[in-house]
């Protein structure tokens, strides 16, 4: 009777041994965990659209969880902000599975991302796809878009993407395309009402996908989206455009670069626009270089503004010309060769003979036809109160030296924007109106 046990008892630690050797994909601790042991479906990628970048795979493991995070890099500005994103991503989907526990090694919480690259001109698209397995978290069917100019080095939004009327023309296709898209997945309840905004899309040369997650829609197991064509969405696409038939301002900075351009180029380049920036050779150094690249990447125009601010009016023309070329030449050392063609004399004076001596010579002279006096309030609410009322073609002078103009930047591009107004620089003004100087100050443009 003894003997049998013991037989019983050796076959049984026979079985629990083969068991455990059985369970190949369950290691015994977690040094022993191997890449090979991840699912192929996770290291490998789904989406096959990729028409710009260099696939990279951030593979991250323990005994409970896997995230396998596949996304593009370019070598560029872009990367910065897709890096961000992923490990926004990740740290979520941590903070989702706390507690989770995998009841065997192809059964742990997965987090599963991957990516469509699409690349239009200087555009380039990213649609970043977020899965999760065997775990319940928000981010299943999540989607991330970036659109970025590699020409300006710096990502696009939607308010600087699309004109001010594009949200009330989208949704007019949105109330056919996602019913229907939802209908598909089953959801048979939904009812559309109008988005506020689209801030996720995509642009390809075929025309504007605009991109949802399943989450946003009440028993959506999948993301949705819909493409507008290129032909009936064009009128509605703002970048990079100007409209000479369109109302335009050309907002201006003087006396910098202070502490705030900076900041002021943070509203250009978010909302899309651009401004000019007239500077003072003072103000001028190695260590203002980075700024003046910016802005000239971003679009914006510099200008001269005079060595010291002084009232050139009062020196000889030809010492007056002197002293602005030389801050022209500046600008130039310092951007690697921009180019300076115009000028705003200090106090806004100026003889007759320095106009025809400076047109003469390549440079505008552009005063400007609504003074904030943002020097003189040094108040946010009356900046943003002087630009309620201008008109096509107005040149407003402001100060980037002032914090309470720096402050005041986005209200008063918001402002203009929705007042139906193009920002662009003096000379783009100039250009789209068919202006010349003929021996005249540039005071307005057109007028």
């Amino acid at each position: 009777m003894l003997k049998a046990r013991r037989i019983i008892s050796i076959l049984m630690c026979l079985v629990l041994v083969f068991s455990l050797c059985g369970c190949s994909d369950f290691p015994a601790s977690e040094a022993d965990l191997k890449d090979e042991q991840v699912p192929q479906e996770y290291r490998s990628q789904k989406y096959t659209n990729k028409e710009a970048g260099q696939d990279t795979l951030n593979l991250w493991y323990d005994m409970n969880l896997i995230m396998a995070v596949h996304y593009p890099t370019f070598n560029n500005g872009l990367d910065s902000y897709i890096v961000n994103k992923v490990n926004e991503i990740r740290g979520a989907f941590v903070n989702e599975a706390q507690g989770f526990k995998a009841k065997r090694f192809r059964n742990r919480g997965t987090l599963y991302t991957d990516c469509e690259v699409y690349k239009s001109g200087d555009l380039i698209s990213v649609i970043m796809h977020v899965f999760s397995y065997n775990i319940e978290t928000t981010l299943n069917g999540g989607i991330e878009t970036f659109v970025y100019d590699t020409k300006r080095d710096s990502i696009i939004l939607d308010d600087a993407y699309f004109s001010s009327d594009y949200v009330s023309f989208v949704n007019e296709t949105a109330k056919v395309e996602i019913p229907a898209a939802l209908k598909s997945q089953g959801v048979n309840d939904y009812t559309f009402s109008d988005f506020p905004k689209f801030s996720k899309f995509s642009v390809r040369a075929s025309g504007v996908t605009f991109w949802f997650s399943a989450n946003e829609f009440t028993g959506a197991k999948e993301p949705v989206s819909f493409e507008i064509e290129a032909s009936k969405i064009k009128d509605h696409v703002f970048y990079g455009k100007i409209d000479p038939n369109k109302p335009m301002v050309a907002v201006t900075y003087d006396d910098g670069p202070g502490a705030g351009t900076s900041h002021v180029l943070d509203i250009m380049e978010k909302y899309g626009v651009r401004c000019t920036f007239f500077q003072v050779g003072e103000c001028l150094g190695d260590s203002q270089a980075a700024v003046l690249k910016r802005a000239v990447k971003l679009g914006c125009q510099l200008g001269a503004h005079s060595e010291n601010h002084d009232d050139l009016s009062k020196m000889s023309t030809e010492a007056a010309y002197k002293d602005v070329m030389g801050v022209a030449k500046t600008i130039s050392d310092l951007t690697g060769g921009y180019n300076v063609k115009i000028c705003r004399p200090p106090y806004g004076a100026y003889t007759k003979a320095m106009v025809d001596y400076f047109e003469n010579n390549g440079i505008a002279l552009v005063n400007w036809s609504v003074d904030t006096l943002d020097w003189k309030y040094r108040d946010s609410s009356w900046v943003v109160s002087q630009v309620q009322n201008v008109s096509d073609g107005d040149i407003i002078l402001m100060h980037d030296i002032h914090a309470s103009t720096v402050n005041a930047c986005e209200d008063v591009v918001k402002s203009l924007l929705a007042q139906g107004f193009q920002l662009v620089t003096v000379s783009e003004m100039m250009t789209a109106r068919g202006v010349k100087n003929n021996g005249k100050i540039i005071l307005d443009c057109y007028k």
